[in-house]
């Protein structure tokens, strides 16, 4: 069966939501470029699974107690996913923040190029 580059999207979430971090980096090119959004506490450009994992994965969990994207609407093109959805995420002891995010994702059906992300920074640094 063919994969299309939101299948591959959609097994990222998956893996994701199932705590797996190595199915995370399933089908990520090499040299991967991931964009988190300017003037977030996390922000910046990375290349390659271990640097995302490092400095972005690895940041995330050591700074919130709780955090997920629920993805809510996917426009999917042939060589482009967009995913429109939120974080939910909280530090120790505060509520939850509901942060609106949107995911482009670009690459192939076997490939992930790249990942850009585009989020209020100012409600992701306050929770």
């Amino acid at each position: 069966m063919p994969r299309t580059l939101r299948d591959l999207v959609d097994h990222h979430y998956s893996a994701a939501e199932a705590g797996d971090a190595q199915a995370m980096f399933d089908g990520f090119a090499v040299d991967i470029t991931w964009k988190e959004s300017p003037g977030s506490k996390f922000a910046g450009t990375f290349t390659g699974a271990a640097e995302i994992a490092d400095k972005v994965f690895a940041r995330l969990g050591a700074h919130f107690e709780q955090f997920a994207f629920i993805p809510r609407f996917f426009v999917a093109e042939e060589q482009m996913v967009t995913v429109i959805g939120e974080y939910r995420a909280a530090t120790s002891g505060r509520e939850i923040t509901v942060v609106p995010t949107v995911h482009v994702w670009r690459g192939t059906g076997t490939t992930i190029e790249s990942f850009e992300q585009y989020t209020d920074t100012v409600l992701l640094n306050a929770a």
